[in-house]
């Protein structure tokens, strides 16, 4: 039996090491589909990237996928879209 005072707090989340709402860098111009974090996350599946608030799915295939710090969108955003990323490093 897990009590509170045996658990393990090593799942705990360290919010010094979350990134939330960062704007990537890279222009949406209709045309470009690759843009760059300011960190790389520690692990893509930490890795949620919104367009306009909806969040898009990561994976080959699928709406973007990721390769260090870099995004690949697989469609361009339109001028004016808003693209957010949250993440850990």
């Amino acid at each position: 039996m897990i009590t509170q005072a045996n658990a393990s707090v090593s799942n705990q989340i360290d919010y010094d090491k979350n990134i939330f709402e960062e704007s990537p860098t890279g222009s949406v111009n209709g045309a470009n589909k690759v843009f760059t974090l300011a960190n790389t996350p520690y692990n893509s599946r930490t890795v949620r990237v919104y367009v306009n608030s909806l969040r898009l799915m990561q994976g080959a295939g699928k709406d973007y996928t990721i390769s260090g710090a870099v995004i690949t969108l697989a469609a361009a955003p339109s001028s004016g879209q808003n693209i957010l990323v949250d993440y850990m490093i």
